[in-house]
């Protein structure tokens, strides 16, 4: 079973997978366009646990919450958490969301990305502590 939530996103109602979300925040510097990613730690201390993707460069995003409503704003939350962004998102755009896991799969998670715009590109990240080690704008031809 599945059904669309008001963004035209398919939410499955599978038991076996979390719905994740994450924004690709990305800005223009002359003919070059960057994309913003953090370094995902390798332990969580507040969790006592290994993180997921550690020590990889990753775009931000997480785990839908109820209170979020919709999965852009698990998109802008989770940036907002893991970079310490206070200004204001200008444009954002659903661009993908993965295939469903299978429930034999080590996957767990549908994951939906999002292509947004800041109003304060050239803002300086306050990094969580226990989630992220570090950021950086690259361009989009380096990030691949």
């Amino acid at each position: 079973m599945s059904r669309q939530n008001n963004e035209g996103v398919v939410i499955m109602n599978l038991n076996h997978i979390r719905q994740a979300a994450v924004l690709c925040p990305i800005r223009f510097r002359g003919k070059n366009i960057e994309v913003f990613l953090v370094r995902r730690a390798f332990w969580n201390v507040r969790k006592n646990k290994r993180m997921s993707y550690p020590g990889e460069w990753v775009f931000p995003g997480g785990l839908h919450d109820v209170n979020d409503g919709t999965l852009s704003h698990t998109a802008i939350r989770e940036f907002q958490e893991e970079a310490g962004y206070c200004g204001e998102i200008v444009s954002i755009i659903f661009l993908y969301q993965t295939m469903p896991a299978l429930p034999c799969s080590d996957r767990k998670n549908q994951v939906s990305f999002y292509l947004a715009t800041l109003e304060e590109e050239d803002f300086t990240p306050v990094l969580m502590d226990d989630e992220i080690i570090d950021w950086r704008w690259f361009e989009v031809k380096g990030a691949l």
